[in-house]
């Protein structure tokens, strides 16, 4: 997962709305969201070859998201798998703080993360980049490859454009959402990050991340002489937006998952719909 925007216990009768970006390499296997076998409440999309999730949700409303730290000089080649994180949460019956202290514990072992767990009562935030996990307070976070909430530009304009889309209407308009992931506006280069690489290969990541969408994140891996070339979702990399609703506004809750701008799973008979079109579901954003 390469961005997402929260908005947590924001908004009557929705705890949690999630509007995310991920990308990853065409060669590294994935299965889009799906019911997991044998864990039905279980709806995630799944990483093959390291094992767990980017970001799931289960019938009862718990979620987790992860992403992972841009920090391309410390890396572990021997790290255990960060979805496997979003997985364990999801299969567990831990409350959101009880689950964080415990990751918080093994957290050295793994590569970089930010990790934010949640159900329809509580959230909490933790990186193993910086120090104790934390609750999350209602309000409207946003989470990239940096520390929460970190005013990197594309996560600053994202967060701006999610909030002002909330701001519009009663209930939230899921195509505007699903739209707005999509701001390829150019950074000065004042404001590039700091990540311990060269100025010339930050210049040619952030060049290739706003020409194509695709997160520095992943292009810190492309070799440096590829990045002088053409790439993008047709050369060796998928791009893909998905958003995750809870309504509560019932006895039990509603959730409803989309990916790609398809509505993929509802748990319950609900029609999430646009603010623009109050008659329709939303099926294809």
């Amino acid at each position: 997962m390469c961005l997402a925007v929260l908005a947590l216990h924001h908004l009557a009768n929705i705890p949690v709305l999630i509007a995310a970006n991920r990308d990853e390499f065409h060669e590294r296997p994935t299965q889009a969201a799906a019911a997991w076998p044998g864990e039905p409440r279980l709806y995630a999309g799944r990483d093959l070859r390291a094992g767990g999730t980017w970001m799931g949700v289960t019938e009862n409303g718990r979620y987790a998201i992860v992403t992972n730290f841009r920090d391309p000089g410390n890396l572990l080649n021997d790290a255990p798998s960060r979805g496997a994180l979003v997985e364990d949460y999801l299969r567990s019956d831990a409350s959101p703080a009880h689950y964080l202290a415990a990751v918080y514990e093994r957290g050295s072992q793994y590569n970089g993360f930010n990790l934010i767990v949640g159900d329809t009562s509580s959230a909490s935030y933790l990186s193993n980049r910086d120090g104790a996990p934390r609750v999350l307070t209602p309000g409207v976070y946003a989470l990239s490859n940096h520390l929460l909430d970190t005013p990197w530009p594309k996560l600053t304009r994202v967060k701006t454009g999610f909030e002002r889309i909330l701001q519009a209407a009663p209930q939230p308009d899921l195509p505007a959402l699903y739209a707005n992931l999509a701001d390829r506006t150019p950074a000065d280069e004042a404001d590039l990050p700091s990540t311990g690489i060269p100025l010339e290969r930050e210049r040619l990541v952030h060049r290739h991340a706003r020409s194509t969408g695709i997160c520095e994140d992943y292009l810190d891996a492309v070799p440096h002489k590829r990045l002088n070339q053409d790439i993008g979702p047709g050369h060796g990399f998928s791009s893909g937006r998905g958003l995750a609703v809870v309504d509560s506004s019932h006895v039990n809750p509603r959730v409803g998952l989309w990916e790609s701008g398809i509505l993929l799973w509802k748990n319950r008979p609900r029609d999430f719909k646009s603010s623009s079109d109050h008659e329709q579901p939303v099926g294809v954003l």
